[in-house]
């Protein structure tokens, strides 16, 4: 892994900057996750070995992964009272730009009552990074409801789209003046996957009839979100954050040719269906997907703690494939499980020169976000996985910027794209 040349400057304005999820950093949240978290914390703890000890990073990982406390999110890693502090990390990083979410169960704790002391604090938040000189990009869904709204039916009730629309108006009315960029979901086609066909997430259907509808749900949650929104707040560019894996073909036979143009739409079909209301797409790229007729590939020589495939470079071809759609694109998403810290850096050498070479090609990326800025908590994976740009210890909330922060740094200082 040879460090890549750094490309050569540019003169137009980027986005350069690390995102985060409410539910994952901010700690002592109560909304769907963190009421499954406690029912599953064992049997997480005790298959965690079925699924990683195969991995060479298990050694240092399993007792981690194998404490059932490590898949409760508890107080996180305090974001939500340490965002100061964070935002100095990203001012000494370089950051620009920061992504993160609105947390709904806390603007709405319960069914049409609004927490104003919560809407403060975001407000307070996203001022602090404007004077910093760090660009907010606020996601106002990303994976979690508040408990009243999961015990309705969640995205499957006939009262979803009423009750996100209640929420989404609130928002924009409270705090729309404060926000250029809005991000209404974050990865509805996963979520909807991994929720309601795999079983995986809360609340663990598996009824292909139930995905179907859920995801058709979160279409019309896009276009109504998207309408109010721009209607109280026009001058913001809204969008969502949809997954893209690079989906590369191992032979030329009709059957493997015919796969991957189904895989790739299947991938797409939300952005597709949504991209009249998209002013930019937001696009979350973390591994490469190989086809062989009807057999799916993930191998790699080099793997994640996670065990994903290490293929930063497949970036490049997401970002050109997604130029078709005409629209801005902001990289939303883009990291590496890492612990030791030993691929960050030769992850983000490869992306950034991946997105140098698309911009070349004439392909609008207006923006690179980095997951993520902190160590977080990983959904049902728990707090084991290490993502951060910036080291977190559990136990203290300790920060300590990584080396890879600061090739992040230098590429930031460098380039003047």
């Amino acid at each position: 892994m040879n460090q890549s040349k750094v490309p050569e400057k540019k003169s137009t304005a980027f986005l350069w900057g690390a995102s985060t999820a409410a539910h994952q950093v901010e700690g002592n949240n109560h909304n769907s996750w963190s009421i499954w978290e406690p029912q599953n914390a064992h049997r997480l703890a005790k298959i965690a070995s079925k699924h990683f000890a195969h991995l060479s990073s298990w050694e240092h990982i399993k007792e981690e992964a194998q404490d059932p406390n490590t898949y409760i999110s508890g107080e996180g890693v305090d974001h939500l009272n340490r965002y100061p502090e964070d935002i100095e990390h990203m001012k000494e990083i370089g950051l620009n730009s920061y992504r993160f979410s609105i947390e709904w169960s806390r603007i709405e704790p319960q069914d049409g009552v609004w927490d104003f002391a919560a809407v403060e604090h975001y407000r307070t938040k996203i001022r602090a990074l404007k004077q910093a000189g760090i660009e907010p990009l606020v996601t106002l869904w990303h994976w979690t409801n508040p408990v009243w709204f999961e015990k309705q039916g969640g995205w499957e009730a006939v009262t979803a789209i009423f009750s996100f629309s209640r929420y989404v108006e609130f928002i924009a009315q409270e705090l729309g003046e404060e926000i250029t960029y809005c991000m209404v979901l974050n990865e509805p086609l996963v979520y909807s996957i991994q929720s309601y066909l795999h079983g995986v997430f809360p609340p663990q259907k598996k009824n292909f009839f139930a995905y179907h509808h859920v995801i058709n749900t979160l279409i019309v949650a896009q276009y109504r979100g998207y309408a109010i929104f721009k209607r109280i707040a026009p001058h913001a560019q809204v969008g969502t954050a949809v997954n893209l894996a690079y989906v590369l073909p191992l032979n030329t036979s009709l059957l493997t040719k015919t796969m991957v143009s189904a895989l790739r739409l299947w991938d797409t079909r939300f952005l597709r269906l949504c991209l009249p209301v998209f002013d930019f797409i937001g696009v979350n790229y973390y591994f490469r997907t190989k086809i062989k007729g009807f057999q799916i590939h993930h191998s790699s020589r080099y793997q994640s703690d996670l065990g994903w495939g290490l293929h930063p470079n497949g970036i490049y071809h997401v970002l050109t494939y997604l130029k078709q759609f005409n629209k801005p694109i902001i990289i939303s998403e883009n990291g590496v499980a890492d612990a030791k810290d030993t691929y960050r850096s030769w992850w983000l050498e490869e992306t950034i020169n991946s997105i140098d070479k698309a911009r070349q090609e004439d392909v609008p990326v207006i923006g690179y976000m980095h997951w993520s800025l902190l160590d977080n908590f990983e959904w049902d994976k728990g707090y084991w996985p290490r993502f951060g740009l910036i080291h977190v210890d559990l136990q203290t909330k300790k920060r300590t910027i990584r080396p890879s922060a600061y090739i992040y740094q230098e590429y930031i200082r460098t380039l003047k794209w």
